[in-house]
This record gives structure tokens, C-alpha cells and sequence, in this order.
């Protein structure tokens, strides 16, 4: 008598098992996440909509959006000059919560700039599409001021001892 699980009577652990749509589409999109091209980014957002069975019907013609109210919006493509300004502006939120942990005052300098960066990140979401380039160049002027403060800080502790 043969096992009822098995299809045909073969062992059905000897047969690899095949990832899902979704777990492939997971793992491409986890090695793209710090890609800058702009076509693998697509590609990602495309087998992931696959997995979920929710690719857009090209046919339809715009995508209308839900939106937290509850009222549809067209979906529409940013510009790249926005774009490349939102961007910047993540690149310069990531740097400004990054620090190093051996880092000579590392809890005072991350409070201060978890502060920078959430008061740029309101008034961006507080005024969309105005001003981001404004609110990334703001963000990295703060940064590199404080690392040049924090820099002559270790070197007046270095002449002291």
C-alpha cells in the first residue's frame, strides 16, 4: 500500500521544493533595495505585483490610488528632477541616522539628529512637492556642521591630555 500523502507513490521529500512567486519576488526586491537603477527598481515592483496577482491592467488606463481617506486618486509618475531631489533627501535622513556606535557623544549627536531629520520630514508631508531640494540641502548643511563641531571637539579633548 502505498502512502496517501505522495502523489503516485513517490517520495515526496526527494523533490526540491519550489519557492513561491512572493518569496522570489521578496528576494529580488531585498537584493534592489539600494540599487539606483531606476529599470531593476521596475522590474522588482513588477514581480512583487505578480506574486500578489495585482498587476496594473495597462488597458484600464490610469490606476486610480486608495488614499488614507478613502477617496481614489490617479496615480501619476514623479517628475526626475522631484525625484532626484526625494532622493537626495533620503540619502540625507539615512546619514543623518547613521553614526557609528564607538562614536564620541553618539546618543547626544543621534537625538540631535533624529531631530533634524523628523522636522524636515514634517515639512515635507506638511507642504508635498514644495521645497524638498531646499529641506535635503538644509538637512546635509546641519550635518556637516555638527560632524566639523563634534571634529573640533575631539581635538580640543586631544590637546587637553
Amino acid at each position: 500500500m502505498t502512502d496517501p500523502t505522495s502523489a503516485g507513490g513517490e517520495d515526496s521529500t526527494s523533490r526540491p521544493i519550489e519557492p513561491s512567486d512572493l518569496d522570489v519576488a521578496i528576494s529580488v526586491a531585498r537584493q534592489l533595495l539600494e540599487s539606483r537603477s531606476v529599470l531593476s527598481l521596475r522590474e522588482s515592483l513588477r514581480l512583487l505585483l505578480r506574486a500578489l496577482d495585482a498587476e496594473p491592467d495597462t488597458e484600464k488606463g490610469p490606476e486610480l490610488v486608495p488614499t488614507p481617506g478613502g477617496e481614489p486618486m490617479t496615480a501619476k509618475t514623479t517628475p526626475p528632477t522631484e525625484a532626484r531631489e526625494l532622493r537626495d533627501l533620503l540619502a540625507a535622513i539615512r546619514e543623518a541616522l547613521t553614526l557609528p556606535f564607538d562614536t564620541a557623544d553618539y546618543d547626544r549627536r543621534l537625538i540631535a539628529r533624529a531631530g533634524w531629520a523628523r522636522a524636515v520630514v514634517d515639512a515635507v508631508l506638511d507642504n508635498p512637492g514644495e521645497d524638498i531640494g531646499w529641506n535635503a540641502d538644509f538637512l546635509h548643511s546641519k550635518l556637516t556642521a555638527e560632524q566639523a563641531d563634534a571634529e573640533a571637539r575631539a581635538s580640543k579633548r586631544g590637546e587637553g591630555q
